[in-house]
């Protein structure tokens, strides 16, 4: 088109097209930033939306609840847990696991009913976590579910592994807990909520891992009586990937 033409068409346009055309402009404008504020608030596990958040002091830090004001939750033994999260599969356990992300990074603002796991663990690898974990300083625990069969008193291992992440203050020592120590953890004292769920074994040798997070910390003890300095962890890494541990990682 010439510069003859598109003066022609500028001048032959009425003056309301162009108050028109300014207003569709900025309703345009304001859906849009509507939209994208409401998905940065309603979506804050996400990572971008996370860092945003952050820097605009719009979320607050994760806190420590005392046991009696945790949420309130479901308790799960190993059993009741394998029963519950075994049949999740694919967009369920994805959405699943950004819900429970979502909770925690709230503080659980949302009503909600975290599942709290209980029961008996054998330790089999600990390591300090780091800052491409999902928070850092702290501790990773994996441990392995035990079970009282039917026909003995004696406890035989599960197809359900825990990885318990402890934050602390500062670095922590290595060696508060070691391979072959026992962790028992109750819903009433320990609060451990499950954060992400990952099905690591198969239909023929099922195998599931929970990430669980305290949200009380005062009755973590290491296995010589030793009260854990947890802390409330931030900022959180919400680019991590989890499981945290590489032994909990499917092959």
């Amino acid at each position: 088109m010439a510069k003859e033409d598109i003066k022609d068409f500028i001048r032959k346009r009425p003056p309301f097209f162009w108050w028109l055309l300014a207003n569709l402009l900025a309703a345009a404008f304001a859906v849009i930033s509507w939209t994208t504020c409401l998905y940065i608030f309603n979506y804050p596990e996400r990572p971008q939306n996370y860092e945003i958040l952050r820097k605009l002091k719009r979320l607050p830090p994760v806190t420590e609840f005392a046991p009696k004001e945790c949420p309130d939750g479901d308790p799960a033994d190993p059993k009741t847990a394998f029963t519950k999260f075994f049949p999740l599969k694919d967009k369920r356990l994805d959405a699943y696991n950004l819900a429970r992300k979502r909770d925690y990074l709230t503080n659980y603002k949302e009503p909600s009913a975290p599942t709290y796991v209980e029961g008996n663990y054998i330790v089999s690898h600990v390591r300090k976590l780091t800052p491409a974990d999902f928070f850092h300083p702290g501790l990773a625990i994996r441990a392995q579910a035990l079970v009282e069969t039917g026909e003995t008193d004696e406890a035989a291992s599960f197809p359900v592994v825990i990885e318990l992440l402890l934050p602390t203050a500062e670095e922590p020592a290595s060696d508060y807990f070691k391979p072959d120590d026992t962790i028992t953890l109750s819903r009433a004292t320990h609060r451990a909520a499950v954060i992400t769920y990952t099905k690591l074994g198969t239909h023929e040798e099922p195998l599931i891992c929970l990430t669980v997070i305290p949200l009380s910390y005062g009755h973590y003890l290491s296995p010589d009586g030793e009260t854990l300095p947890l802390s409330p962890p931030d900022p959180l890494n919400l680019s991590a990937s989890f499981p945290t541990m590489k032994e909990n990682r499917p092959d």
